[in-house]
């Protein structure tokens, strides 16, 4: 049974917080955010004093100096209330009022929500409550206020509270003031915005994601594929069929020969219903250099036959060919006798003349696919590199990529958001400093991906990018249409 003391009390749980709950700098230095400076700090006090100024202004220059008469005895309360000026020293005292209000409450409720003052907008400076890293709040600001004005109580007082800053033992640039109303000044011109609800997300995701190991670098095609043992560089070797590929360990008795022996004397079946085939010009059933064929003696002259009585059945011997060809004189063709058949034409032998037909070279494997799964149930089937976005472009420093256009109503998603190349062994993802980033959940676990810093995601893995998602799936057998 569950105690009432072990219910959900709804509280929020506020990260970066040490053992002691106390908010940790380490974590807002993981986020990007930097203290305020002291120089602009200052500057935008003073920015914030000269308004205050400008508003009381009427007052001063129509209002006071009547009061002065007055005050100064050279006029009576009668004098003072019937004077020319005192209709115009009363709109302006009263107009002076009015702006003087307005302007405090712009102030406190600009402070208050958005951490910002006129003075701090113009030196990109913003206020967040120490632990939350959040808006400080209405009423923490005002109580800061109450301490500042407090402060001139003292004659030094409010030069002690402005350079208060200059002493805080955490290096953060808090005054006493600061500390009593826990608010923090940071800069958002040199570092992260807080009030960017977009960025702070990325940002604390990634100050609370573990890191995701760099890819490991693959081994050569000569890398022993012996399972249980740590990959070990070799060099490539060229292997008998003449071709690079693994060189694979063997032993001293079993090791394969390496290159063409001197001869290797074909069977005669082989040799006699097999024509040999050449591959590069040398026929495959000599594995040793050819030898060289004798050129025949040709006659320097061809006497013609006298005519046979009877019709023979054995053909005339075949012309020996030399090897290179050469042109041979051809026998004087002998007229049939009249009555006499002539021998039939000896069907050609199959002979060496004919060329072989040229092997078919092997066809190249295909390339590695991918499926991506889109929230929204859409497949997309991916080969190569392919850049995703908004409205992704060709990039140079990628070179030739698919462009695929993801419909986005946030426009959470940057215009070329990221790059993925399939490979053997699995989608390798990188963000291009996409403005929302990418994050790999697997397992639970969420990781973010470092800008320009290549991932190789597996197989299941869901990529979120912006306020889009989409899960791999891996592809042997499905071609792109």
């Amino acid at each position: 049974m569950t105690a009432i003391w072990e219910i959900d009390d709804g509280e929020e749980e506020v990260p970066g917080l040490d053992a002691d709950g106390r908010p940790d700098p380490a974590y807002a230095a993981r986020l990007g955010l930097i203290r305020a400076p002291f120089p602009r700090r200052a500057l935008s006090v003073l920015i914030d004093v000269v308004v205050y100024l400008l508003v009381q202004l009427p007052l001063w220059l129509f209002a006071m100096p009547l009061v002065f008469l007055y005050l100064s005895g050279s006029l009576s309360l009668y004098g003072f209330v019937t004077h020319p000026s005192f209709l115009l020293a009363a709109i302006m005292a009263g107009a002076t009022v009015l702006l003087t209000l307005v302007l405090g409450i712009v102030q406190f409720v600009l402070h208050g929500r958005k951490g910002t003052t006129i003075g701090k907008s113009v030196f990109g400076l913003r206020s967040v409550h120490v632990a939350k890293l959040g808006r400080p709040g209405f009423w923490r600001v005002v109580l800061r206020s109450i301490i500042v004005a407090a402060s001139g109580l003292v004659v030094v007082g409010p030069l002690v509270m402005v350079l208060s800053p200059l002493w805080d033992s955490e290096r953060r640039g808090r005054g006493w003031h600061d500390h009593a109303t826990r608010v923090w000044l940071i800069d958002v011109r040199g570092g992260l915005d807080p009030y960017d609800d977009k960025r702070m997300r990325v940002a604390r995701k990634a100050a609370e994601a573990a890191e995701i190991a760099e890819r490991p670098g693959l081994p050569s095609l000569a890398t022993s594929a012996a399972s249980g043992t740590a990959p070990e560089y070799r060099p490539a070797a060229r292997v008998s069929a003449g071709v690079l590929g693994v060189a694979r360990t063997h032993a001293d008795d079993d090791a394969p020969p390496v290159g063409l022996p001197d001869t290797v004397a074909p069977s005669p079946a082989t040799a006699r219903d097999a024509a040999p085939q050449v591959v590069l010009g040398v026929p495959t059933n000599l594995r040793g250099a050819p030898p060289e064929r004798p050129t025949p003696r040709m006659p320097d002259r061809v006497e013609s036959e006298p005519a046979p009585s009877a019709p023979s059945s054995v053909a005339p011997p075949p012309i020996p060919q030399a090897s290179p060809p050469q042109p041979s004189p051809q026998p004087e063709a002998t007229p049939p006798q009249p009555g006499l058949t002539p021998p039939a034409p000896e069907a050609a032998s199959p002979d060496a003349s004919v060329p072989p037909a040229p092997p078919v070279p092997p066809r190249p494997p295909a390339p590695p696919e991918g499926v991506l799964v889109l929230d929204t149930g859409q497949r997309i089937r991916v080969a190569g590199r392919v850049l995703l976005g908004r409205d992704p472009q060709a990039r140079a420093d990628i070179g030739d990529a698919r462009l695929i256009a993801i419909p986005d109503d946030t426009r959470s998603i940057s215009k070329t958001h990221l790059s993925l190349r399939v490979t053997e062994l699995g989608v390798e993802l990188s963000d291009l400093g996409s403005t929302n980033g990418t994050e790999i959940e697997r397992d639970g676990q969420s990781a973010v991906v470092a800008p320009g810093a290549p991932v190789l995601a597996a197989r299941g893995d869901t990529v979120r990018f912006g306020d889009r998602t989409f899960v791999i799936h891996l592809s042997t057998t499905d071609r792109l249409a």
